[in-house]
């Protein structure tokens, strides 16, 4: 049966004995939907000969852009850019002509051109181009034909789009009100009658299979939603075994 690996609410405890320690903590943290903090800590508990040594800054090519340096090592921002103030200070970026910037483009294209964040862009639109702010949020067109809404989440659309999760919710509602949340639009299963003594990847598993001995091997609806409203039902009719269920296949 195949493994859906998807992660679960907070408060459902990991099998940390079953971790692939040879990825990267924002590896393992992005795969168990926790933060990389919590599986650096498990990590010098369960597997600490893979702790990461202190990093050889001389080695970093100080010509790449803060963004490409949090790809490349893994480390956080603020990391970057305080170590690019000690040892590489002449490449820190002056401050921007911003007087030279074309501001009939929208703040995402105006973003992906100056490879800044579309935030940084708009405040700096409100101070420096304030009789744009109106025609740029009438002009912003998205194109939502090629997005899997089944699949994708709101936040990773959000992002891969250049809106808010709010907007993407919209026209999730608008564009594919079937794949929307349970509580908002459709009724997966009988929750009363799933037998909760098995774990929550057994009933996602079950709840997945189900659906598509129903619909020709497809589903019809939207499987991120799925853990939460799992655990969510669970309290509902089986709080008796929730300490019960304790970790992800």
């Amino acid at each position: 049966m195949k493994i859906y690996r998807i992660a679960f609410p907070s408060g459902v405890r990991l099998d940390w004995n079953n971790i692939d320690w040879s990825k990267s903590n924002h590896e393992i943290a992005a795969e168990l939907g926790v933060r990389s903090g919590t599986v650096s800590k498990q990590r010098q508990q369960y597997a600490p000969e893979t702790a990461r040594r202190p990093y050889d800054w001389t080695s970093i090519d100080w010509s790449k852009s803060n963004r490409e340096l949090v790809l490349e090592t893994g480390m956080s921002t603020p990391r970057i850019q305080q170590m690019r103030a000690e040892l590489a200070p002449e490449t820190i970026q002056k401050p921007y002509d911003w007087a030279s910037v074309d501001w009939s483009k929208s703040n995402f294209e105006l973003a992906k051109i100056l490879n800044m964040n579309s935030g940084t862009i708009s405040h700096a639109r409100t101070k420096y181009a304030p009789d744009t702010v109106d025609q740029n949020i009438k002009k912003k067109q998205v194109d939502w034909s090629d997005i899997n809404w089944n699949v994708e989440r709101n936040v990773d659309i959000a992002v891969r789009k250049g809106v808010g999760q709010a907007t993407v919710s919209h026209m999730r509602a608008i564009l594919a009100p079937d794949t929307m949340l349970e509580s908002k639009k459709k009724k997966i299963c009988d929750w009363s009658g799933l037998d909760y003594s098995k774990s929550n990847q057994e009933l996602l598993e079950y709840i997945i299979d189900q659906e598509k001995a129903k619909n020709n091997g497809e589903i019809s609806f939207s499987i991120y939603s799925l853990p939460i409203a799992i655990e969510r039902n669970r309290r509902r009719y089986a709080p008796e075994t929730v300490n019960q269920q304790t970790r992800i296949s």
